[in-house]
């Protein structure tokens, strides 16, 4: 994160032993609980929005590759229905 002025407040209840756990925690990690509970949740977060794009992501061959782009670039007629969903989008826009 940058060295910006934090402006920005989250406000949550929490039961006391889960204070209390998360004051051992902190202190065990040499960090002020509010440094300890942010670095965690950002961590968390991070790993949350990676696991998400990785779920997101498709790894191919090159010749997977190669075979999904000379399927795109063939030059093939559109069937009724990709037609129908063609119109029907340009109308919505």
């Amino acid at each position: 994160m940058s060295n910006a002025i934090n402006s920005e407040r989250i406000n949550f209840r929490i039961h006391p032993d889960l204070k209390e756990i998360l004051k051992i925690a902190a202190q065990s990690n040499g960090q002020s609980m509010t440094d300890f509970i942010i670095s965690t949740v950002a961590e968390k977060a991070r790993s949350v929005i990676q696991e998400r794009a990785t779920v997101e992501t498709i790894l191919l061959t090159n010749a997977e590759f190669d075979k999904v782009v000379a399927t795109l670039e063939e030059d093939i007629e559109p069937n009724e229905n990709l037609k129908k969903a063609f119109k029907n989008a340009r109308i919505k826009q």
